[in-house]
């Protein structure tokens, strides 16, 4: 599955793609594993931090108003 936009990815994950889910964590994990262990100086609890991010965007992916800003 190739996906060019996070709005395409938004809408096929929103369809109960899981392909699109996963499309989505290999894009935004790594920067945000690097930011939050930039913040916390820990890379276990940023770890746990990436981990709720994607637990809170699984739940909360309709409720986006715009899917092309998903990294927003």
């Amino acid at each position: 599955m190739h996906h060019t936009t996070d709005a395409d990815l938004v809408t096929d994950c929103l369809a109960g793609s899981r392909e699109a889910f996963a499309a989505i964590y290999d894009r935004y994990a790594d920067q945000l594993h690097t930011t939050a262990t930039s913040m916390l100086s820990d890379r276990d609890e940023a770890a746990d931090v990436v981990q709720d991010v994607f637990v809170t965007a699984a739940t909360r992916l309709g409720q986006l108003r715009d899917p092309s800003r998903l990294r927003a």
